[in-house]
C-alpha cells in the first residue's frame, strides 16, 4: 500500500513537471525580445563568439546562454532557455519542504508552481530572476534535507544570478529566521564544508565558463553594488501599477492566502502565521525598493503560494454527508459570481448603452444578495461547514478560470499582443519580424546583396534592434552620417532628417509599444483585465533604403531626389 502511494505521488509530481515544461517551453521564441532581454542576450552572444565585451553581474545567465549559443545558434528561444529550465526545476522544490508543509499541500503547491501565471511569465523572460528564485529556494530545501553538496551547488548558482538575488536573499533569510528553532545535536551535523566547496566550485567554474571567460568572476561580484545602486536610481514603475499587477495575475493565490491567514489567526497556526509574515516581508521589500520591477514579485510568490496551497489542501477534506450541499453551493457561487462579473463589465464598458445604468447596478447587487441568501440557507438547513466549503470552492473555481486566462496571456500563448502584459521586463520589439522580412526581401530581388548589404544605424541605443540585426553582416552604429555617404540601408529615429545626396525611400516601423500604465484608472484596468486593450505609447524607427536597390530603382531614382 505504501509502495503504491509512493508511485502515485511520483506520477503526480511528474505530471506537474510535464505541465510546467509545456507552458514554459511551448512557442518560447514567439515573442520578440525586449531591450532588457536583448541586452543580456547580446552579452551571451559575445561570450559564444569569444568577443571581449562588458559583462553585467547576471553571470549565470550570460555564461550558460553563451555556452548554448556556442553549441547551436543564437535565437529568441535560446535566449530564454535557461530561465524556462530553472522555472521547470522550481516545480519540484516543494518535495524538499513537504515535511513542513505536509505531503498534500506540497503536491498542491507543485501543480500551482507549474501553472502559476506570474512564475510562468518570469520563466519565459531572458534574465536571471527565475534562476535566482529557483537557486535560493533549492538551497534552502537541500539544507533542510541534509544534502550539503546539492545545497552548495544551488547556492553557487544563486551567487552568480546578479542583483535579483539580494531582495530574495534578504526575505528568505528573515523567513529562515522565523522558521528556525533551537538546533539539536543531529541538526548541527550538517556538512557545511562540503556545501562551501560545492558552492565555490560552481562559482569559479560557471562564473568563468571553465576559465574561458575569467572576467565573469569580477562581474559577478558587482551584483551587490548593482542592487544597492537601485536604492538611489528609481525605475519609474509606480507603486499603484505594482499593486495592480499582483491581483491581476494572482487573485486566486491572494484569496486563498488571506483565508489561510484568517484561519491561522483564529486557530493560532504557527506555520501559516510564519508563511504569512515571510510573504509580507517579501511584498514590502519589493514595494519600497526604488528600482522595483513587476517581475520582482517572484520573491513574494513562493511563501504566498505555500500558504495558499495549505489552505487549498484543506478544502479537499470534506465530510461525506456535506458533499452534495457543498457541490450545490459551489456551483451556485460560481454562477452568481460570473453573473456579477458580467454586470461589472457592462458598467465599465457599457456594452449595451440602451440598458440603464441603474439596472446594471441592480443586476450586480442582486447577484450578490442572492448568493448571500443561498449561503445562509445552506448553512442553516444543512451545515455551516457545507456552506463555507461550497463558497470557497465556488470562488476558487471562478478565480481559477481567470488564473488560466492570465497564464495563457502572460506566457504569450494567446493571440493577444505581448506588449499588453504587465509581468515583463519591458515591451518587446513590436514589428521586429516585419522589419527583418523587409530587409530579407532584398536577397530575393538582388541575391548578391546578402553579404554586401551595408546597414548603418544612426543614434539608436536599442539592444532589441541590435539583437534583431545580428544575422546581417556589415552593420555599423554611428552617431551621424555624412551627407555624401550612400549606404544601402539606413535606420534612424522617427525625427531624423535624411540629407543624403543619393535618393532613399523610407518606411516606419514600431520599435516598441506599451500602454500608459501609470495613467490607467479603475475602468481602464477593468477593460484591460478582460480584453488586454488600452491606450498605448510607442516609439518608431525609419528604415531608409537606397532607391536603386528596388526592382526598377535605377529608372525611377532621378525623380526621387
Amino acid at each position: 500500500m505504501k509502495s503504491r502511494l509512493l508511485t502515485m505521488n511520483t506520477g503526480l509530481y511528474a505530471l506537474a513537471l510535464g505541465l510546467g515544461l509545456v507552458v514554459r517551453f511551448f512557442a518560447l521564441g514567439r515573442a520578440p525580445l525586449s531591450d532588457a532581454e536583448a541586452g543580456l542576450a547580446l552579452q551571451a552572444l559575445d561570450v559564444s563568439n569569444a568577443v571581449s565585451g562588458t559583462l553585467g553581474s547576471q553571470v549565470a545567465y550570460v555564461m550558460l546562454s553563451g555556452l548554448l549559443m556556442f553549441i547551436s545558434n543564437a535565437a529568441n528561444w535560446m535566449a530564454r532557455f535557461w530561465p524556462a529550465f530553472a522555472g521547470s526545476l522550481f516545480i519540484l522544490t516543494p518535495l524538499l519542504f513537504r515535511e513542513k508543509l505536509g505531503s498534500r499541500a506540497a503536491l498542491v503547491m507543485a501543480f500551482w508552481l507549474a501553472l502559476d501565471p506570474g512564475l510562468v511569465a518570469v520563466s519565459r523572460e531572458a534574465g536571471s530572476t527565475m534562476i535566482a528564485v529557483c537557486a535560493v529556494f533549492a538551497a534552502l530545501g537541500f539544507v533542510l534535507a541534509r544534502r550539503p553538496v546539492w545545497a552548495g551547488i544551488a547556492a553557487g548558482f544563486a551567487l552568480l544570478s546578479g542583483p535579483a538575488l539580494w531582495p530574495g536573499l534578504i526575505s528568505a533569510g528573515l523567513g529562515v529566521w522565523f522558521f528556525s528553532k533551537k538546533p539539536s545535536d543531529d541538526e548541527n551535523a550538517f556538512d557545511w564544508r562540503s556545501a562551501l566547496l560545492a558552492a565555490a566550485a560552481v562559482y569559479f567554474l560557471v562564473g568563468s565558463l571553465v576559465f574561458f571567460q575569467p572576467s565573469g568572476l569580477g562581474a559577478a561580484a558587482g551584483s551587490l553594488p548593482d542592487y544597492l545602486r537601485g536604492w538611489s536610481d528609481p525605475s519609474g514603475v509606480p507603486v499603484g501599477v505594482m499593486l495592480a499587477a499582483l491581483p491581476a495575475y494572482e487573485a486566486l493565490a491572494l484569496l486563498l492566502a488571506l483565508l489561510g491567514l484568517g484561519r491561522a489567526i483564529f486557530r493560532s497556526d504557527a506555520l501559516d502565521l510564519k508563511l504569512a509574515a515571510w510573504a509580507g516581508i517579501a511584498l514590502l521589500l519589493v514595494v519600497v525598493y526604488p528600482a522595483r520591477q513587476i517581475i520582482d514579485w517572484s520573491w513574494a510568490l513562493p511563501p504566498l503560494l505555500a500558504l495558499a496551497s495549505r489552505q487549498l489542501a484543506r478544502q479537499f477534506v470534506v465530510d461525506p454527508e456535506d458533499r452534495t450541499a457543498m457541490l450545490g453551493q459551489a456551483l451556485l457561487t460560481a454562477v452568481m459570481v460570473f453573473f456579477a462579473w458580467s454586470s461589472v463589465l457592462n458598467l465599465a464598458e457599457i456594452v449595451d448603452p440602451s440598458v440603464p445604468l441603474t439596472l446594471q447596478w441592480g443586476r450586480f447587487a442582486a447577484s450578490l444578495v442572492l448568493l448571500g441568501i443561498a449561503t445562509f440557507l445552506v448553512g442553516w438547513g444543512w451545515s455551516v461547514e457545507a456552506a463555507r466549503d461550497g463558497l470557497q470552492w465556488g470562488l476558487t473555481l471562478v478565480l481559477g478560470v481567470f488564473a488560466l486566462s492570465a497564464l495563457f496571456n502572460g506566457a504569450g500563448l494567446s493571440s493577444r499582443r505581448a506588449e499588453m502584459e504587465l509581468w515583463r521586463s519591458g515591451p518587446p520589439f513590436t514589428q521586429e519580424e516585419l522589419l527583418l522580412t523587409t530587409l530579407r526581401n532584398f536577397d530575393d530581388w538582388q541575391p548578391s546583396l546578402r553579404t554586401q548589404l551595408d546597414i548603418v544605424v544612426i543614434g539608436s541605443q536599442s539592444s532589441a534592434l541590435r539583437w534583431a540585426l545580428r544575422e546581417f553582416e556589415g552593420v555599423s552604429y554611428v552617431a551621424d552620417l555624412p551627407v555624401n555617404a550612400q549606404p544601402a540601408v539606413v535606420i534612424t529615429g522617427e525625427d531624423f532628417y535624411m540629407e543624403q545626396t543619393a535618393p532613399y525611400r523610407g518606411q516606419d516601423f514600431y520599435l516598441w509599444e506599451k500602454p500608459f500604465w501609470d495613467l490607467l484608472m479603475g475602468r481602464d484596468w477593468l477593460v484591460w483585465s478582460v480584453y488586454r486593450t488600452s491606450l498605448t505609447d510607442h516609439q518608431q524607427i525609419i528604415l531608409w533604403v537606397r532607391t536603386d536597390l528596388f526592382p526598377g530603382g535605377d529608372e525611377s531614382a532621378a525623380g526621387l531626389q
